[in-house]
């Protein structure tokens, strides 16, 4: 179940490891949560490793 305060908390951390670079994510009708969960993670990852 996807919640605000769990959507805030990963929005957070986007734009916390972001360090103002733009970053946007897009959910689409019949995206898969998971997959959009590991596509953050991937992201967040490469963000911290730049």
């Amino acid at each position: 179940q996807i919640t605000q305060e769990g959507l805030a908390k990963m929005i957070n951390a986007i734009l916390e490891y972001a360090k103002k670079r733009p970053v946007a994510f897009l959910l689409e009708g019949g995206y898969e949560v998971d997959s959009l969960v590991k596509s953050v993670e991937t992201t967040i990852r490469n963000m911290i490793e730049y």
